[in-house]
């Protein structure tokens, strides 16, 4: 299967995933509307500045509880494509019994992303620093090196999230997931970078519209409560039904292509041992 036939068929699995869809949508609605009542509507620097504890510590929460979603999310989406349905009968018992396993995957993918950045930023700071800031060369380098630290950070995510749906798929282990994540990647490189270039195409354009129908709704609803509560609603319903729709699509697009992998590495091992 290619990026452009996994999206395909997702638009019409999406339509039949609409429970899921509410399941995030509902997430999405109670953190964000909990995230407005702790910042408050239309904060100064300042007011922000005080709440940063409390913004770190919920976001920490709303981190652990998706998570923890995830796992129920990911074997939902699996039996839907390879069942035809969705098993929503088990999918609390699949929230806790992927959770400890997501969890690790998505805190090495968190802290290897920080660690480019920080190294990114650092070398950043430093090219600036030697041209003390006036050297446009020197801050065009720094900026340059910053930005393939956020690239590679990138590129080393997409294993790890592949990984993230192999383990659920396969019940698997988490450096056998991340092995395979990273496997598919390789032999099907091309095909994995293209999906998540029409996937980001896709949530540019959906971005788009939301703000302009918020902006929209900024000229007819009042300011504070009433104009945020309507922007999280939209938002909350377009991102569950897009994340929805976006898992299918890679899930998709993995089982499709892991026949494919798995004959490469066996007829790869056929090889060594006939050598």
């Amino acid at each position: 299967m290619t990026a452009l036939e996994s999206i395909r068929k997702s638009c019409g699995l999406a339509a039949e995933a609409i429970p899921l869809m509410v399941i995030v949508c509902i997430f999405n609605f109670i953190t964000a509307t909990i995230m407005l009542g702790i910042i408050g509507v239309n904060p100064n620097p300042d007011e922000v500045a005080q709440k940063v504890g409390g913004i770190f510590f919920f976001s920490g929460i709303v981190f652990l509880l998706w998570v923890l979603l995830e796992g129920g999310l990911f074997s939902s989406l699996y039996s839907k494509l390879t069942q035809n349905k969705l098993n929503l009968e088990t999918f609390a018992s699949n929230c806790l019994r992927f959770f400890g396993r997501l969890l690790v995957i998505n805190l090495i993918t968190v802290a290897v992303i920080i660690v480019l950045w920080v190294i990114g930023a650092f070398f950043t700071g430093l090219f600036i620093a030697l041209g003390q800031g006036q050297n446009p060369f020197s801050n065009a380098l720094g900026i340059i090196l910053m930005g393939i630290a956020v690239f590679i950070s990138f590129g080393v995510s997409i294993p790890m999230l592949l990984g993230q749906y192999l383990l659920v798929a396969e019940d698997g282990a988490v450096v056998a997931s991340l092995k395979k994540g990273l496997a598919i990647c390789r032999a099907k490189v091309g095909r994995i970078i293209f999906l998540f270039v029409l996937l980001a195409v896709i949530f540019v354009v959906i971005s788009i519209a939301v703000n302009l129908i918020g902006f929209l709704f900024g000229k007819i609803i009042p300011a504070g409560w009433p104009l945020g509560i309507m922007n999280i609603l939209l938002t909350s319903v377009v991102n569950g039904a897009y994340s929805i729709f976006a898992s299918l699509s890679i899930l998709g697009l993995i089982l499709s292509n892991l026949p494919a992998v798995a004959q490469s590495n066996q007829d790869k091992e056929d090889e060594i041992i006939t050598n």
